[in-house]
């Protein structure tokens, strides 16, 4: 899906490139946005892997990462925070920046911003800028200091719409279960 800014522009404001139940990978300007919103799979991982790296492809030098975990999604293995590491260090080269966003309160939320805080020490020895914010306004005013972003509004309405995403997947998930349990 490609969602335009105007009728007549060619200037893309988003375009989702691969979703599944748990996880949209979405291209929203000059950055790749991950919505987790649940556990990091080998197949979830892989979706993001591929879109992180078909917008590098085609930014080079002014990609930008945005990972968001939504609070439902837990924390990653430690074999998963090490592909995370591996995947950054592979487009370093190529990759603007990184922010992550851990979205929530509570003792889960505590823990996996221990652990995205874990994998900024293990990366430093990428030279590509990486925080880690609670929300997505606090991320994108700091993703404007490394490349140009859509203004604010614009964004948080664009990733509200992707989460929306996420949300037809898990309907269609509940149908499909609901579904297989009807008696024909």
């Amino acid at each position: 899906m490609t969602v335009r800014a105007a009728a007549d522009s060619n200037y893309e404001l988003f375009r989702v490139i691969a979703s599944m139940p748990g996880i949209v990978v979405a291209e929203v300007g000059l950055a790749c946005v991950a919505i987790w919103r649940e556990e990091v799979t080998d197949e979830r991982f892989h979706l993001q892997r591929r879109g992180l790296a078909e917008v590098v492809g085609r930014y080079p030098k002014r990609a930008v990462f945005l990972c968001m975990v939504e609070q439902s999604s837990g924390p990653p293995s430690k074999r998963m925070r090490r592909a995370s590491v591996q995947m950054v260090e592979e487009l370093s080269e190529n990759l603007r920046c990184v922010a992550g966003v851990c979205e929530g309160d509570g003792i889960l939320v505590t823990i996996s911003r221990t652990v995205m805080l874990w994998f900024v020490q293990l990366i430093t020895r990428s030279n590509v800028p990486m925080e880690f914010f609670r929300d997505v306004p606090s991320a994108h005013h700091w993703l404007c200091k490394h490349t140009d972003m859509h203004p604010l509004e614009t964004f948080m309405r664009t990733i509200e719409f992707i989460r929306t995403q996420l949300d037809v997947l898990e309907l269609r998930k509940r149908i499909e279960l609901i579904e297989d349990n009807v008696d024909p």
